[in-house]
């Protein structure tokens, strides 16, 4: 049987829309845990009218946030696989039996299939079109799956990645013997960390290409737009997490992590300082001083980041300006970058 834990937090016009193709899907073996999160609008009354018996709801007063939601979720779940669908998103009708039987053939502790962008209004049009992780149908076993995760976990050069616990089955029994739940206090990344912690357990990933989960982008929002939610002090919580877990392991920082650290560190740079007013941007640095750099897990990672292993030309030159704490000059870059896209044509970022 699959749990499918669903946290809802004033989700009243988007839930029953979540929950059509699960109930009407081909597969039947399945509980759904509708898990609100102190919801103030009709979230509660739309859970309760919900008339099938796989469903239950587990109502709270109190809003603790989207962890705390899905570790409740996984407290009250029964089923042999995890999934963790939320409650604005889609899926095909056919995701959980075709999940499930490739995670049946290959007895899997981990499944994941690929993923699709789509407009809130109109639902058949991809707004972003990532290629998936592996071209093909994929199973990942022993020192073949220790060279793939925790690699795309965090950065897949260009294609999608396992950031998201959306789209994946992960082996109950696993996540109860290495007691794994997701880190409450993290605003940010706590799926990335939730991943690369049951990655070290994880003895078989099953992937699938087809895009069978739908993320709902909403009207006049940009697929960056998690750095203008989100504050630099969120994402030095994260990589202190990561890197935690990391030194625990004894594991090398790979890569792909080396590209990640500096792709989110820029895009939080760009989007709160580079792209607004002297005034804003001081007061931006100021925090990312008091907040990140003073960090020793976050001068720890950047310390043993190596310019090589980041790419093309023009991120090692971010990563060395961002390293030397340069940022007039990676402001100045910026500027000639989006002149020279402009008068191209192109888009600037």
């Amino acid at each position: 049987m699959i749990s499918v834990i669903i946290p809802c937090y004033n989700s009243e016009k988007t839930l029953l829309r979540c929950l059509k193709p699960l109930l009407s899907g081909s597969f039947r073996d399945f509980e759904i845990l509708l898990v609100d999160d102190g919801s103030t609008d009709a979230t509660a009354s739309v859970c309760r009218q919900t008339d099938d018996p796989r469903v239950c709801f587990l109502p709270s007063e109190r809003n603790e946030g989207v962890s705390a939601a899905r570790n409740r979720g996984l407290e009250a779940a029964r089923g042999d696989y995890i999934a963790f669908i939320d409650a604005d998103d889609t899926v095909d009708p056919d995701y959980l039996r075709i999940l499930s039987e490739a995670a049946l053939a290959a007895d899997a502790d981990w499944t994941a299939s690929a993923f699709a962008f789509v407009e809130e209004e109109n639902p058949e049009r991809e707004v972003l079109s990532l290629p998936p992780a592996f071209p093909e149908p994929s199973v990942f076993m022993g020192a073949a799956l220790k060279q793939v995760l925790p690699g795309i976990i965090f950065d897949n050069g260009g294609s999608s990645t396992l950031a998201s616990v959306c789209g994946c089955l992960y082996r109950r029994s696993l996540l109860e013997e290495h007691h794994i739940r997701f880190r409450r206090g993290l605003r940010y990344g706590e799926d990335t960390l939730f991943n690369l912690e049951f990655s070290a357990c994880c003895g078989t990933l099953s992937y699938l290409p087809r895009r069978l989960y739908r993320y709902h982008q909403h009207e006049g929002e940009a697929t960056d737009v998690m750095f203008r939610r989100y504050l630099i002090r969120d994402l030095a919580a994260l990589l202190k997490a990561a890197e935690s877990l990391r030194q625990e392991s004894g594991r090398p920082l790979s890569p792909a992590e080396s590209n990640y650290v500096l792709s989110q560190t820029f895009g939080f740079i760009n989007h709160n300082a580079l792209l607004k007013s002297r005034e804003e941007a001081a007061s931006f640095f100021a925090e990312m001083d008091s907040c990140y750099w003073s960090e020793e897990a976050v001068r720890r990672l950047w310390a043993e980041m190596k310019k090589e292993d980041i790419r093309g030309k023009l991120g090692q030159l971010r990563f060395s300006l961002i390293r030397g704490r340069h940022f007039k000059a990676l402001a100045g870059l910026q500027r000639g970058i989006r002149l020279i896209r402009r008068a191209a044509g192109g888009k600037t970022r």
